[in-house]
């Protein structure tokens, strides 16, 4: 946990006050007590706070390149750093610490704003690159979830940045005023989201963003990274899954201080100490807290955990004092946030520093797995929701006004919700879901000059925009996309990895059980699986050709049979070609896989001939055969050595394909048509 902040002036004679820049570090103290350092080149300056958790003595930021013209200042835990700094050695970067910080800078020199693509780990940074003295340039990024803060703003003298909104207020250029559209929010969904900020004139970093600024322009933003939006991959099964938990656990153990774990009564956290345990040659160290209220205490199951995995574990019953949610945790958020939880995350925080400086928490979980009940309810609402139409989804809705609500009854009579849901569009049933207020009851809550001036501001705008960005029609994958982007970061990650643990001088929230870089690794290992299933399936025949019989509704009675291909997964199952198609066009395997169909169905085309049973095989050609004339050539040669006649074997082109690579399809079809094949269009 480090803290961050700078400024950089439009005009090249502005010099920033290296005592302005100072008191911006001060409000970041609790971020970083172990070191503190401000640094300035002409109209930039950068300042930083550091906990030290890796390279104790060696880890001083800012850090300068080999000739001192770029400088970085980043809070970071970057898990790859070992590998990344190997590969930058060898192109002759030289090192002057065993940080994991230094790695981005160097690999800054090598990639420029692309750099963020190659890190794995939880980081916020700032470059600075002075190369051209005449243009310095700020970069600014943030990692793939969000689990470390970002905000700038964008004011009449330049740009100022931060970890906290708080440095930013203190610079002095922004004013000290909420914005009234982020008060309703707020009163709607207990937190404020989006790129603004609560603040007037701040503005959060998104999640797998940079951000690049020169003096005179505006700040350009660029998303690096971002989960699948038109395509899924298949489902992992369990091994797989059990299997990348412990790798994205056992990478986040680095660590030259002392390591533990929160641990709760909850799958998520138990999951997290169970593959430390696993990965661990000596106990690990779980930090558990209690309450004295026993429908909030969750001790029991965290002791039964930490005796079964031999753990060494620190427990505390606490009293919370209400003090906290009034006198402490506001100036540590910067920001409203109605979450109940960030008194005891602070508690468990306080207490396990006591005993190590760096926890590993489950936060993320329930997003990444679907665990929230509300999921379930949204996938059932779904199903019910298409199978009564728009006429049944509109009783619905007239029964659920009408409907009472029985919060205190057995949960299967209180209808209401499920009813009133069932009438909405899917997005909107899944934000009412997730807010605490509707936006009536909020904006009535407001005195009436500020109600009327934001009534046209509509809370949902934000979660919209993401529920409505992927194509892929599974509302449950939007609900988690949608929270991905909202409720994760703004909420989840804004209590847990940013302000809490700064508070306790904890240094590490390391957010286990989503790896964004984990899961781009999973998915590069999965897609290459694929290629050498592919190349082996080619060579020992183990893609499979089905047939579907064509009626022909003119009354010919010639057997006509369209031709579908399937992998042979060796254990009973067949595969369809939507799962690896991609796959094999990304890597240029489309024209092997033609060429492969083509000599399968001349093959049988050849004995159904000579056997006097002829029939017509419909196969379907890939664009990438049309490059060249090898398929057509491949085509004769197959007919000619197994003495088929040309005319049974029907070659199908996509109808799109074929108006954009119209020249290349002209001439395929002459060079097939040599030998009486025929060549139709796929629809």
């Amino acid at each position: 946990m480090c803290g961050l902040c700078g400024v950089a002036f439009d005009d090249p004679n502005t010099r920033p006050d290296p005592e302005r820049v100072r008191a911006m570090t001060s409000t970041l103290h609790l971020r970083g007590p172990d070191d503190e350092g401000v640094w300035t080149r002409g109209q930039v300056a950068v300042g930083f706070r550091r906990l030290s958790i890796i390279d104790l003595s060696g880890g001083h930021q800012p850090i300068e390149n080999e000739d001192g013209t770029i400088a970085l200042a980043i809070n970071c835990e970057i898990y790859n750093f070992v590998e990344l700094r190997d590969e930058l050695e060898r192109k002759g970067h030289r090192f002057r610490t065993r940080a994991d910080s230094e790695v981005v800078l160097h690999l800054y020199e090598e990639m420029g704003e692309r750099c963020a693509e190659r890190l794995v780990g939880m980081y916020a940074f700032c470059l600075l690159d002075l190369r051209d003295p005449a243009r310095p340039k700020v970069l600014l990024g943030r990692d793939a979830l969000g689990i470390k803060p970002m905000y700038y703003a964008r004011t009449a003298q330049g740009l100022v940045w931060a970890s906290e909104a708080k440095a930013i207020l203190e610079w002095g250029s922004t004013p000290r005023e909420l914005r009234p559209e982020k008060l309703l929010d707020y009163l709607v969904l207990g937190y404020t989201g989006g790129e603004d900020a609560a603040w007037a004139g701040v503005k959060r970093l998104p999640p797998g963003t940079t951000l690049a600024w020169e003096p005179g322009g505006e700040p350009r933003l660029r998303r690096y990274w971002d989960l699948p939006t038109d395509q899924l991959a298949q489902p992992t099964n369990d091994e797989e899954v059990l299997d990348w938990v412990d790798r994205v656990v056992r990478e986040q153990l680095v660590s030259d201080v002392p390591l533990g774990a929160f641990l709760s009564g909850g799958i998520d956290s138990t999951a997290v100490v169970t593959s430390m345990a696993r990965a661990s040659s000596t106990p690990v160290v779980a930090c558990s807290v209690g309450f004295r209220e026993k429908d909030y205490d969750e001790l029991d199951l965290a002791r039964a955990t930490a005796k079964r995995l031999g753990a060494v574990h620190h427990t505390e019953v606490l009293d919370p004092d209400p003090r906290l949610a009034t006198e402490v945790l506001p100036w540590i958020f910067d920001e409203p946030l109605a979450d109940p939880s960030t008194v005891p995350t602070y508690l468990v925080a306080r207490m396990a520093r006591e005993h190590v400086t760096v926890a590993l928490s489950g936060d993320g979980g329930d997003e990444t797995f679907a665990g929230y009940r509300r999921y379930v309810h949204d996938v059932a609402e779904n199903r019910v929701r298409r199978t009564l139409g728009a006429p049944g989804r509109a009783l619905a809705g007239s029964l659920g006004s009408v409907y009472p609500k029985l919060d205190w009854a057995p949960r299967w009579l209180r209808g209401k919700t499920f009813l009133t849901n069932v009438a909405r569009t899917p997005s909107e049933a899944y934000f009412h879901s997730v807010t605490q207020l509707g936006r009536l009851e909020a904006l009535a809550l407001l005195a009436p000059d500020l109600g009327r001036r934001l009534v046209n501001h509509d809370p949902s705008a934000e979660f919209r925009r993401w529920y409505d960005k992927p194509t892929i029609d599974d509302p449950l994958y939007r609900a988690q996309y949608a929270d991905f982007h909202t409720y994760l970061p703004d909420q989840i990650l804004a209590k847990a990895a940013a302000g809490v643990q700064s508070a306790a001088g904890v240094g590490g929230n390391r957010t286990e059980l989503f790896d964004p870089n984990a899961m781009d690794r999973a998915e590069a290992e999965r897609i290459q699986a694929w290629v050498e299933r592919l190349q082996e399936a080619i060579e020992h025949k183990r893609l499979l050709l089905h047939f579907q019989p064509v009626i022909n509704l003119q009354g010919d009675n010639h057997p006509v049979y369209d031709t579908f291909l399937r992998y042979d997964s060796g254990d009973g199952e067949l595969i369809s070609p939507t799962t690896f198609l991609q796959i094999a066009e990304d890597h240029g395997m489309l024209e092997a896989i033609d060429r492969y169909v083509v000599e399968r169905a001349i093959e049988l085309i050849a004995q159904r001939e000579h056997a006097g049973k002829p029939v017509t095989l419909l196969i379907k050609v890939s664009q990438a055969s049309l490059q060249n004339d090898a398929l057509a050539t491949f085509v004769g040669e197959q007919l000619a050595m197994r003495g088929a006649s040309g005319e049974y074997l029907a070659l199908q082109l996509q109808e799109a394909k074929v108006f954009t690579h119209l020249h290349a399809v002209q001439q395929f079809a002459a060079a097939v048509n040599q030998y009486g094949c025929r060549l139709g269009l796929e629809q």
